[in-house]
């Protein structure tokens, strides 16, 4: 179903089907198939971290983990906001807030 060779190994088979997964995921995503299937997917990631980012409303520049941090500290400011604390600092700063409201608010 691959369209892949059947010479070889299991191991051999089974990274030419995994390769022409990524190259499909790949021209679905838009992004080159050129390279190896671990550059194939790193770009793929990159391409859904970008997406996710237009969607949260931060920068999507800088590496594929930056654009994730941005969105979760985005996604953590929104939870702050609505449980109503401080928004300030870090995104670990903030989800410790979140969190001791959140064990005020059940103590009650």
């Amino acid at each position: 179903r691959a369209g892949v060779s059947t010479e070889g190994s299991t191991i051999d088979i089974l990274e030419r089907i995994n390769h022409a997964n990524a190259v499909e995921r790949a021209k679905r995503a838009g992004v080159s198939t050129e390279g190896s299937t671990i550059d194939i997917l790193e770009r793929i990631n990159h391409a859904n971290a970008v997406e996710r980012a237009k969607r949260a409303g931060v920068s999507t520049e800088g590496s594929t983990i930056d654009i994730l941090e941005r969105i979760n500290h985005a996604n953590a400011v929104e939870r702050a906001k609505r449980v109503g604390v401080s928004t300030e600092g870090s995104t670990v700063d903030i989800l410790e807030r979140i969190n001791r409201k959140q064990l005020e608010d059940r103590e009650y």
